[in-house]
Protein backbone atom coordinates (compact mmCIF):
# COMPACT_ATOMS: atom_id res chain seq x y z
CA UNK A 1 0.00 0.00 0.00
CA UNK A 2 2.81 2.39 0.87
CA UNK A 3 4.52 1.78 -2.46
CA UNK A 4 1.27 2.50 -4.32
CA UNK A 5 0.80 5.77 -2.46
CA UNK A 6 4.42 6.66 -3.20
CA UNK A 7 3.83 5.97 -6.89
CA UNK A 8 0.71 8.14 -6.88
CA UNK A 9 2.63 10.98 -5.26
CA UNK A 10 5.48 10.58 -7.75
CA UNK A 11 3.06 10.62 -10.68
CA UNK A 12 1.46 13.83 -9.44
CA UNK A 13 4.85 15.50 -8.97
CA UNK A 14 5.96 14.24 -12.39
CA UNK A 15 2.85 15.70 -13.98
CA UNK A 16 3.30 18.97 -12.11
CA UNK A 17 7.01 19.20 -12.96
CA UNK A 18 6.35 18.44 -16.61
CA UNK A 19 3.25 20.61 -16.89
CA UNK A 20 5.16 23.45 -18.53
CA UNK A 21 6.32 20.97 -21.17
CA UNK A 22 2.70 19.83 -21.60
CA UNK A 23 1.61 23.45 -21.95
CA UNK A 24 4.23 24.05 -24.60
CA UNK A 25 3.46 20.91 -26.60
CA UNK A 26 -0.31 20.77 -26.15
CA UNK A 27 -1.18 24.32 -25.13
CA UNK A 28 -2.33 25.05 -28.67
CA UNK A 29 -5.18 22.61 -28.19
CA UNK A 30 -6.25 24.40 -25.02
CA UNK A 31 -6.31 27.64 -27.00
CA UNK A 32 -8.29 25.97 -29.78
CA UNK A 33 -10.79 24.57 -27.28
CA UNK A 34 -11.62 28.00 -25.90
CA UNK A 35 -12.53 29.35 -29.34
CA UNK A 36 -13.59 32.85 -30.11
CA UNK A 37 -16.95 32.52 -28.35
CA UNK A 38 -18.71 30.60 -25.63
CA UNK A 39 -17.94 29.78 -22.05
CA UNK A 40 -14.18 29.40 -21.98
CA UNK A 41 -14.02 27.80 -18.54
CA UNK A 42 -16.69 25.20 -19.33
CA UNK A 43 -14.99 24.19 -22.58
CA UNK A 44 -11.62 23.92 -20.87
CA UNK A 45 -13.16 21.81 -18.10
CA UNK A 46 -14.62 19.42 -20.69
CA UNK A 47 -11.28 19.21 -22.51
CA UNK A 48 -9.24 18.46 -19.40
CA UNK A 49 -11.90 16.15 -17.97
CA UNK A 50 -11.79 14.02 -21.13
CA UNK A 51 -7.99 14.10 -21.26
CA UNK A 52 -7.52 13.10 -17.62
CA UNK A 53 -10.19 10.39 -17.87
CA UNK A 54 -8.32 8.92 -20.83
CA UNK A 55 -5.18 8.86 -18.67
CA UNK A 56 -7.16 7.06 -15.96
CA UNK A 57 -8.12 4.45 -18.55
CA UNK A 58 -4.46 4.01 -19.50
CA UNK A 59 -3.59 3.56 -15.83
CA UNK A 60 -6.35 1.02 -15.22
CA UNK A 61 -5.18 -1.05 -18.21
CA UNK A 62 -1.53 -0.85 -17.12
CA UNK A 63 -2.42 -1.75 -13.54
CA UNK A 64 -4.54 -4.64 -14.82
CA UNK A 65 -1.60 -6.00 -16.79
CA UNK A 66 0.52 -5.71 -13.66
CA UNK A 67 -2.13 -7.56 -11.66
CA UNK A 68 -2.20 -10.32 -14.28
CA UNK A 69 1.55 -10.66 -14.01
CA UNK A 70 1.36 -10.94 -10.21
CA UNK A 71 -1.25 -13.68 -10.52
CA UNK A 72 1.05 -15.76 -12.75
CA UNK A 73 3.32 -16.88 -9.92
CA UNK A 74 4.42 -16.32 -6.31
CA UNK A 75 3.42 -12.75 -5.46
CA UNK A 76 6.66 -11.99 -3.62
CA UNK A 77 8.81 -12.93 -6.61
CA UNK A 78 6.53 -11.70 -9.39
CA UNK A 79 6.07 -8.40 -7.59
CA UNK A 80 9.82 -7.80 -7.45
CA UNK A 81 10.23 -8.66 -11.12
CA UNK A 82 7.35 -6.32 -12.01
CA UNK A 83 9.01 -3.53 -10.04
CA UNK A 84 12.33 -4.13 -11.84
CA UNK A 85 10.67 -4.01 -15.26
CA UNK A 86 8.57 -0.94 -14.45
CA UNK A 87 11.51 0.85 -12.85
CA UNK A 88 13.77 0.04 -15.80
CA UNK A 89 11.18 1.48 -18.18
CA UNK A 90 11.01 4.67 -16.07
CA UNK A 91 14.78 5.01 -16.25
CA UNK A 92 14.95 4.37 -20.00
CA UNK A 93 12.15 6.81 -20.84
CA UNK A 94 13.69 9.46 -18.61
CA UNK A 95 17.10 9.01 -20.22
CA UNK A 96 15.48 9.31 -23.66
CA UNK A 97 13.92 12.61 -22.64
CA UNK A 98 17.31 13.82 -21.42
CA UNK A 99 18.90 12.76 -24.69
CA UNK A 100 21.29 10.33 -23.00
CA UNK A 101 20.13 7.22 -24.88
CA UNK A 102 18.92 6.68 -28.42
CA UNK A 103 15.12 6.92 -28.86
CA UNK A 104 13.29 3.66 -29.53
CA UNK A 105 10.64 3.27 -32.25
CA UNK A 106 10.84 6.93 -33.26
CA UNK A 107 9.45 6.18 -36.73
CA UNK A 108 6.35 4.46 -35.36
CA UNK A 109 5.79 7.17 -32.78
CA UNK A 110 6.15 9.87 -35.41
CA UNK A 111 3.58 8.14 -37.61
CA UNK A 112 1.10 7.92 -34.72
CA UNK A 113 1.77 11.54 -33.83
CA UNK A 114 1.19 12.68 -37.42
CA UNK A 115 -2.04 10.70 -37.71
CA UNK A 116 -3.44 12.02 -34.45
CA UNK A 117 -2.28 15.51 -35.37
CA UNK A 118 -4.40 15.38 -38.52
CA UNK A 119 -7.39 14.11 -36.56
CA UNK A 120 -6.95 16.88 -34.00
CA UNK A 121 -6.70 19.51 -36.70
CA UNK A 122 -9.91 18.25 -38.30
CA UNK A 123 -11.67 18.05 -34.92
CA UNK A 124 -10.79 21.65 -34.07
CA UNK A 125 -12.76 22.75 -37.13
CA UNK A 126 -15.89 20.86 -36.04
CA UNK A 127 -18.59 23.23 -34.71
CA UNK A 128 -19.92 20.89 -32.04
CA UNK A 129 -20.46 21.15 -28.30
CA UNK A 130 -18.65 17.79 -28.01
CA UNK A 131 -15.49 19.10 -29.70
CA UNK A 132 -13.67 19.77 -26.38
CA UNK A 133 -14.34 16.17 -25.29
CA UNK A 134 -13.02 14.73 -28.56
CA UNK A 135 -9.95 16.97 -28.45
CA UNK A 136 -9.22 15.92 -24.88
CA UNK A 137 -9.33 12.21 -25.70
CA UNK A 138 -7.24 12.57 -28.86
CA UNK A 139 -4.75 14.76 -27.01
CA UNK A 140 -4.26 12.03 -24.39
CA UNK A 141 -3.27 9.54 -27.10
CA UNK A 142 -0.51 11.76 -28.52
CA UNK A 143 2.84 9.97 -27.95
CA UNK A 144 4.55 11.53 -24.95
CA UNK A 145 7.53 10.21 -23.01
CA UNK A 146 6.31 11.64 -19.72
CA UNK A 147 2.94 9.89 -20.09
CA UNK A 148 4.74 6.63 -20.89
CA UNK A 149 6.88 6.97 -17.75
CA UNK A 150 3.75 7.57 -15.66
CA UNK A 151 2.10 4.51 -17.22
CA UNK A 152 5.13 2.47 -16.15
CA UNK A 153 4.57 3.68 -12.59
CA UNK A 154 0.90 2.67 -12.93
CA UNK A 155 1.83 -0.82 -14.13
CA UNK A 156 4.15 -1.18 -11.16
CA UNK A 157 1.24 -0.81 -8.74
CA UNK A 158 -0.02 -4.24 -9.79
CA UNK A 159 -3.67 -3.28 -9.48
CA UNK A 160 -6.38 -1.72 -11.64
CA UNK A 161 -7.38 0.75 -8.93
CA UNK A 162 -3.79 1.67 -8.12
CA UNK A 163 -2.96 2.17 -11.79
CA UNK A 164 -6.05 4.32 -12.35
CA UNK A 165 -5.27 6.43 -9.27
CA UNK A 166 -1.67 6.88 -10.40
CA UNK A 167 -2.65 8.24 -13.81
CA UNK A 168 -5.39 10.37 -12.27
CA UNK A 169 -2.74 12.00 -10.10
CA UNK A 170 -0.45 12.49 -13.11
CA UNK A 171 -3.24 14.01 -15.17
CA UNK A 172 -4.27 16.39 -12.40
CA UNK A 173 -0.66 17.49 -12.06
CA UNK A 174 -0.63 18.60 -15.71
CA UNK A 175 -3.87 20.59 -15.51
CA UNK A 176 -2.77 23.89 -13.89
CA UNK A 177 -0.29 24.96 -16.58
CA UNK A 178 -2.61 23.93 -19.42
CA UNK A 179 -5.53 25.72 -17.78
CA UNK A 180 -3.38 28.83 -17.49
CA UNK A 181 -2.45 28.70 -21.18
CA UNK A 182 -6.04 28.13 -22.25
CA UNK A 183 -7.47 30.66 -19.85
CA UNK A 184 -4.96 33.44 -20.41
CA UNK A 185 -4.14 32.71 -24.03
CA UNK A 186 -0.44 33.04 -23.29
CA UNK A 187 2.64 31.19 -24.45
CA UNK A 188 5.49 29.73 -22.46
CA UNK A 189 9.18 30.24 -23.07
CA UNK A 190 10.90 27.34 -24.90
CA UNK A 191 13.65 27.47 -22.25
CA UNK A 192 11.08 26.99 -19.48
CA UNK A 193 9.49 24.12 -21.40
CA UNK A 194 12.85 22.38 -21.82
CA UNK A 195 13.76 22.77 -18.16
CA UNK A 196 10.39 21.49 -16.99
CA UNK A 197 10.67 18.45 -19.26
CA UNK A 198 14.17 17.78 -17.96
CA UNK A 199 13.09 18.12 -14.33
CA UNK A 200 10.25 15.64 -14.82
CA UNK A 201 12.63 13.23 -16.59
CA UNK A 202 15.17 13.41 -13.74
CA UNK A 203 12.36 12.74 -11.27
CA UNK A 204 11.24 9.61 -13.10
CA UNK A 205 14.83 8.39 -13.58
CA UNK A 206 15.54 8.77 -9.88
CA UNK A 207 12.40 6.92 -8.90
CA UNK A 208 13.14 4.19 -11.43
CA UNK A 209 16.64 3.66 -10.09
CA UNK A 210 15.38 3.43 -6.51
CA UNK A 211 12.56 1.08 -7.55
CA UNK A 212 14.90 -1.27 -9.42
CA UNK A 213 17.55 -1.25 -6.69
CA UNK A 214 15.06 -1.98 -3.93
CA UNK A 215 13.25 -4.69 -5.89
CA UNK A 216 16.51 -6.35 -7.00
CA UNK A 217 17.86 -6.49 -3.44
CA UNK A 218 14.61 -7.95 -2.11
CA UNK A 219 14.45 -10.44 -4.98
CA UNK A 220 18.01 -11.61 -4.28
CA UNK A 221 17.23 -11.86 -0.55
CA UNK A 222 14.23 -14.04 -1.38
CA UNK A 223 16.52 -16.71 -2.85
CA UNK A 224 19.24 -16.49 -0.19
Amino acid sequence: MASVLTGIGLAFLGGLAGSAHCAGMCGGFSLAVTGPRGDRRARLALFHGARVNAYVGFGACAGGLGAGWLAAGPVAVMGRILAIVAGSLMVWVGLEVLGLVAPVATGALRSVHDLLGRLLAATVQTPSAATPLALGVLNAFLPCHLVLAAVAVAAGTGSVLGGAATMLAFGLGTVPALMAVGGLGGALSPILIGRARGLAAVLFVGCGVVTVARAFMLLCAHYV
